[in-house]
């Protein structure tokens, strides 16, 4: 079903993930573009259950957001009438980020037969409103990268803005980007606020 690609939908899986791994304590949690999508419903929704938060490439949100949407019902339309192929020819035409444009491209994982419910899954998503957000008391890491009108700076910008503990950072090269790991490794290596010495918990 479509639903069950939707941020909402993710982060319930989340946090089952998280009952089933019987995680008693607050976890750090990373997430890229649609998984930025779902760590952030589930911290908004149950904000105890985590510490500190990654969010890498936020995805074009609430104003930005229903262009995006239509564009993948779109394409979730033209797999279903022309195949995944046709699809992907289209896409390979279209600029790509300064940042990563020079990196050979990879089709997307989901099988085709899936690939349009998740499509249409994401058209009916987006981030949790900025009201929810400002109550999130997490530290958070913003990582973004400049030139994607499907990850665009005004989120990263926004997000930064209206979390009350948050440090963006902005890749404008390859340079910028192959600094992201050790930008994560270092800050989820901080103790965390209120943990005991030498016991965290991370889920990516």
């Amino acid at each position: 079903m479509d639903t069950d690609y939707t941020y909402a939908s993710l982060a319930d899986d989340l946090l089952g993930l998280l009952d089933h791994l019987g995680a008693t304590e607050p976890v750090d949690a990373m997430g890229a573009s649609m998984g930025c999508g779902t760590v952030l419903h589930a911290a908004v929704r149950a904000p105890d259950r985590f510490s500190r938060l990654v969010l890498l490439i936020p995805p074009t949100a609430w104003s930005t957001r229903q262009a995006y949407a239509r564009a993948n019902r779109a394409s979730a339309d033209t797999i279903e009438r022309e195949g995944m192929d046709a699809w992907l020819a289209a896409r390979r035409k279209q600029p790509r980020p300064t940042v990563v444009a020079d990196v050979p491209a990879f089709p997307p994982t989901p099988a085709e037969r899936v690939l349009p419910s998740l499509l249409r899954g994401l058209a009916l998503s987006d981030l949790p409103p900025l009201s929810a957000i400002a109550t999130l008391r997490r530290p958070v890491l913003i990582l973004a990268w400049a030139d994607d009108p499907g990850h665009p700076l005004s989120t990263a910008e926004t997000l930064a803005h209206s979390l009350p503990h948050a440090d963006l950072c902005v890749a404008r090269t390859r340079a910028d980007i192959r600094t992201w790991g050790d930008r994560i490794a270092e800050y989820l290596a901080r103790r965390r606020p209120g943990s005991r010495p030498g016991h965290q918990q991370h889920i990516a």
